[in-house]
């Protein structure tokens, strides 16, 4: 019931009741397991995952990244990659990262002046099957970043957001039409899309495979993660 509709008067006579509901939800809120020894590989599981559910061929990357940039380029993991277009506004990382994929031509890495959310205001997102975010050097930053995804996102795209536990990253996701969270990692995982060719089944079956593994399997042991998919799926 929505306080506004219940005349002031009355209303302090709901508020031990709102107090008691709050009370008995708070056993099922979500407890994140404890952060993981190496924070930055905690999604390296899920992009792994993920070329087992759709076909991933035009690949956006917001944020590049020592694990998520090399894990897109490997080619028994991603092995219908045509194109993978990164975003980076640091530049100092941005010429790291194009040391370390060396002269891979799929990659199209771009310096980005700016917010990355003004530059995700000019591109064309209804070109790529997926769009990884794990941007910017503030949460505030990466919430812009998100918001302007979700508000450009079209039917056939899925998002992965790294960090995902953080709930204004999860308020600003709330626009498109499905969301999953993968919470075996901390930092949690998050996909959300709208009509695109993933459902909720497909990454149950995923997680529930992180999460017996989880324990004994560091996250960015690709080739154990790529066996234990491989009878999985």
């Amino acid at each position: 019931m929505n306080s506004h509709w219940i005349p002031p008067r009355f209303r302090a006579n709901f508020r031990p009741v709102k107090g008691a509901i709050r009370l008995a939800l708070k056993p099922f809120k979500r407890r994140l397991v404890e952060r993981a020894e190496n924070p930055y590989a905690t999604h390296i599981p899920i992009l792994l995952g993920l070329p087992r559910l759709l076909k991933i061929r035009h690949l956006l990357e917001l944020g590049c990244g020592e694990y998520s940039t090399l894990t897109f380029l490997n080619r028994s993991v991603f092995p219908d990659l045509e194109i993978l277009t990164s975003f980076e506004n640091d530049l100092a990382w941005k010429e790291r990262i194009a040391r370390l994929a060396g002269s891979d031509p799929r990659i199209n890495l771009k310096l980005v002046v700016g917010t990355m959310s003004d530059a995700i205001f000019e591109a064309d997102l209804q070109s790529f099957d997926l769009v990884f975010i794990d941007d910017s050097a503030s949460g505030e930053l990466r919430t812009e970043t998100i918001r302007e995804v979700i508000r450009k996102l079209g039917k056939s795209q899925v998002v992965v957001i790294h960090d995902y536990e953080y709930e204004p990253y999860r308020k600003a996701a709330k626009g498109a039409s499905n969301h999953f969270q993968f919470d075996s990692l901390n930092p949690n995982t998050g996909i959300v899309w709208n009509d695109g060719p993933i459902n909720k089944y497909q990454l149950r079956k995923l997680e529930t495979a992180i999460k017996k593994n989880c324990n004994h399997i560091p996250p960015n042991d690709i080739q154990r993660w790529q066996q234990i998919f491989d009878r999985e799926f």
